[in-house]
């Protein structure tokens, strides 16, 4: 899609209002609504915003400004008011400083940058899980033979989350399934295949539309890694392949190709650094629990317990999971950071070993990544420092609070 299509389709829907956001450091949509007059406008010279939406520290007193990606672009019925008389969609947009280049603290402009590497197309699978609770926070009461892939079609939770499916194929988000999943109140959505910009922003607008249906339904949906800690913690796995004339690179004859095996093994040997990307809250290291099939064995293969769980079969099937992210992840860092390792790997840069390893805590992650930018790397796995350090200092900030 591009903008004049954007603006024909706003025109010929009777779209009210196109909300226009950016993606902070953490992974959050931020944005502001414009009427569909003066649309075209903000499609062509872009968004005014505040620095301070990126960066809590800044100094910077010059405005930055988004300007719209039209391939973005999803009306969204969910919030589309009949009552009042008013149609929505969105789209999200890339960060430019006030002189129009390229800000280094747009997540999105870092994966972009980061697809520019790869020989073909990185194809991404998302699947994202969460715990819904009632209102007071108390857990809904279920029926006592549910559990992993076996729905309760009397359960309001199902019909639930049966309607958050249905909103997010009307946004043009599309499912592949959903389904019960392990925890007590815990349910998975996952979504179909697609290029790696895309799976990005499709998951950060279906976590808003996950949490917005549940409050439609007198729910909330809690994504947060460990909801319950004698409970199983909710995780986002990344399906990734990558593709090249049409074909899967990963795939030979139905089994891994040696491509997709450098490619995990560049992802392995950067373990203790994704999980700075992967596993971006305290509670995140509450998951790692050998009780509950988390994926933190940094090697790969067809268990649950590995970091990188392995598909093999046709064309669509082989592909390798990334287990151990959770839903707090920035997916367009996190796919960053996953890309430049796995291609890393395939072009067989060299590595010592001394990062294949889980860390403990976000703190010892942080203080990892905190070392390697005073060291004066301008980068790591294709982040920018820039962005690196606004995370780092978010964390710290943090630590001292808990502290």
């Amino acid at each position: 899609m591009k903008n004049d299509d954007v603006l024909h389709f706003v025109k010929d829907k009777g779209i009210d209002f196109v909300r226009v956001g950016l993606v902070t450091p953490t992974g959050e949509i931020r944005s502001a609504s414009i009427p569909q007059k003066k649309l075209k406008e903000v499609l062509e010279g872009g968004m005014s915003i505040h620095p301070f939406s990126l960066d809590q520290n800044t100094t910077e007193p010059r405005n930055s400004i988004v300007l719209p990606d039209p391939v973005s672009f999803r009306e969204t019925p969910l919030y589309s008011s009949g009552e009042h008389g008013v149609r929505t969609a969105m789209m999200l947009g890339d960060v430019h400083n006030w002189d129009g280049s390229p800000s280094k603290l747009c997540s999105r402009t870092a994966l972009k940058n980061a697809l520019k590497g790869i020989p073909g197309q990185a194809i991404v699978g998302t699947e994202t899980e969460w715990f819904y609770r009632n209102p007071d926070g108390s857990l809904p009461p279920i029926n006592g033979d549910i559990h992993y892939f076996k729905d309760d079609l009397i359960d309001p939770m199902t019909f639930t989350r049966l309607a958050t499916a249905k909103n997010l194929d009307e946004m043009g988000i599309p499912v592949a399934k959903t389904e019960k999943d392990s925890g007590t109140t815990s349910h998975e959505i996952s979504l179909v295949h697609t290029d790696a910009l895309t799976a990005a922003d499709n998951l950060l607008m279906a976590r808003g539309v996950i949490r917005d249906t549940a409050r439609k339904h007198n729910l909330i949906a809690d994504l947060s890694p460990k909801a319950r800690l004698d409970d199983w913690g909710t995780a986002l796995h990344f399906n990734m392949s990558l593709q090249n004339g049409g074909k899967n690179v990963f795939n030979n004859n139905g089994q891994l190709s040696a491509e997709a095996i450098r490619f995990g093994e560049g992802i392995l040997n950067n373990a203790a650094l994704l999980n700075f990307f992967l596993n971006s809250r305290r509670d995140s290291y509450d998951r790692f629990d050998p009780r509950f099939y988390v994926g933190t064995a940094t090697t790969m293969g067809p268990s649950s317990f590995n970091m990188i769980r392995t598909f093999e079969g046709n064309e669509d099937l082989t592909r390798l999971e990334i287990r151990n992210p959770d839903n707090h992840t920035n997916p367009h860092l996190g796919l960053t950071a996953l890309l430049t390792a796995g291609i890393g790997g395939m072009r067989g840069q060299p590595t010592d070993g001394k990062y294949r390893h889980f860390v403990k805590s976000i703190d010892e992650a942080t203080a990892l990544v905190e070392s390697i930018i005073q060291s004066g790397q301008s980068h790591l796995l294709g982040v920018p420092a820039e962005l690196l350090n606004v995370l780092v200092a978010k964390n710290r900030k943090e630590s001292i609070k808990e502290n």
